[in-house]
């Protein structure tokens, strides 16, 4: 990770500023198709995994640091999901795969922020401005897409 001093360049753009635009994007289509297949009550118990995708991805990319407590941590808030997740009569496995899509999208959004954070020093309304313009024209496309498999 380097520290970046000339402010936002078109390989910090491409590089950070869209893949964070496009993990947004993702999480809403994954997230909004999952209500599609399973109710809302049970796609907000399997939000509450969140945390733990964040911390195994933050792990993974090198933000944080794996120790016992954090995984005893993560192993109560996911057996608490678990058992308020068994409790669903219906479970439909391919609203549960769009919703945990959903989740990792959030997740790499937020590590992928985390990064960008690191390495661009001039503060957090310019890049996040930028990730919302992206995310947007995301959004749009897919959008465009859904109409079109509609008609």
């Amino acid at each position: 990770i380097m520290k970046v001093e000339e402010g936002m360049t078109l390989d910090i753009y491409i590089s950070s500023v869209i893949p964070i635009g496009a993990m947004f994007a993702m999480t809403l289509w994954l997230g909004n198709t999952a209500y599609l297949y399973i109710s809302v009550s049970f796609a907000q118990m399997l939000k509450a995994i969140m945390p733990v995708a964040v911390f195994i991805l933050g792990v993974v990319a090198g933000l944080e640091m794996m120790s016992c407590r954090m995984l005893l941590i993560m192993s109560v808030i996911s057996f608490g999901v678990l058992v308020a997740s068994y409790g669903e009569i219906s479970i439909n496995w391919v609203g549960v795969i769009y919703q945990m899509g959903g989740v990792v999208g959030e997740a790499l959004r937020l590590i992928f922020m985390e990064i960008l954070k690191v390495i661009f020093t001039s503060g957090t309304c310019l890049w996040t401005r930028h990730s919302l313009v992206v995310s947007a024209a995301f959004e749009f496309e897919t959008s465009e897409l859904k109409k079109e498999e509609l008609l």
